[in-house]
């Protein structure tokens, strides 16, 4: 059996959905600092008049922050799921919703000229003309 090469992590994959499971953990956090403070501070500052809120509205809130939470930690792990890795006749592209294996011969067939028939360097402009000649 031939040897498969390292997993390598997809950067610019892992970047972008990292971008997202800071941001619900963030909103999770926020949610759960609301139902705790619209919990706790009628009883502890009875002085001051609070909107009193029912039951049900902090079970909606703690609600949203379960969702919240758990949705970052699915986030966080489809983001470290990503690689790709050298195998002995293909490339194997794995992502969390995309497995694909992509042949050496394939890209060796690939010429020049196909690839300039692709993405022609007319449909560039300004500073993205230098980095494409």
């Amino acid at each position: 059996m031939p040897h498969n090469g390292r997993r390598h992590r997809l950067v610019i994959y892992t970047q972008m959905v990292d971008r997202w499971w800071k941001f619900t953990l963030g909103i999770g956090v926020t949610l759960l600092g609301l139902a705790v403070g619209l919990r706790i501070l009628p009883e502890r500052l009875p002085q001051y008049h609070f909107i009193l809120e029912t039951d049900l509205i902090l079970w909606v809130v703690a609600g949203a922050d379960g969702y919240a939470v758990l949705l970052s930690v699915i986030l966080f792990s489809i983001a470290r799921s990503a690689y790709v890795q050298p195998c002995a006749s293909q490339l194997r592209l794995m992502a969390p919703f995309l497995r694909m294996n992509i042949s050496y011969r394939r890209s060796l067939q690939a010429c020049r000229v196909e690839m300039k028939h692709l993405f022609p360097i007319n449909s560039y402009e300004g500073s993205q003309w230098g980095l494409a000649g």
